[in-house]
């Protein structure tokens, strides 16, 4: 009895599979900004934000360096801000100038 149960299920897994057969699934692709036009985005947040005479305080509440160089003298205090693609310039602790690399 055991021996036709097993020969019945291996039947009928070889004849029908062993589930139902699924139907094709739609496949989605996702569309999104390009890396470029994400750039153009932030660019264009960035100098919307951006004016001389921020602290360094304001600057950093909104995004903080990924490294920052600093030289001080007999002229002040002079720091440049290193981003990915964007560079911050700080004379005395106020944003003086900018540079973008797009």
């Amino acid at each position: 009895m055991k021996q036709n149960y097993l020969i019945l299920v291996l039947v009928s897994f070889l004849v029908g599979g062993c589930a139902a057969p699924q139907p094709a699934r739609e496949k989605v692709m996702v569309i999104g900004p390009t890396e470029e036009e994400t750039k153009v985005e932030a660019v264009q947040e960035l100098k919307a934000y951006l004016r001389q005479g921020l602290t360094t305080e304001e600057v950093r509440a909104w995004l903080a360096p990924a490294r920052v160089n600093e030289t001080v003298g007999s002229f002040g205090r002079h720091e440049q801000w290193c981003y990915l693609f964007f560079n911050l310039y700080f004379k005395n602790g106020r944003l003086d100038s900018w540079q973008i690399f797009l």
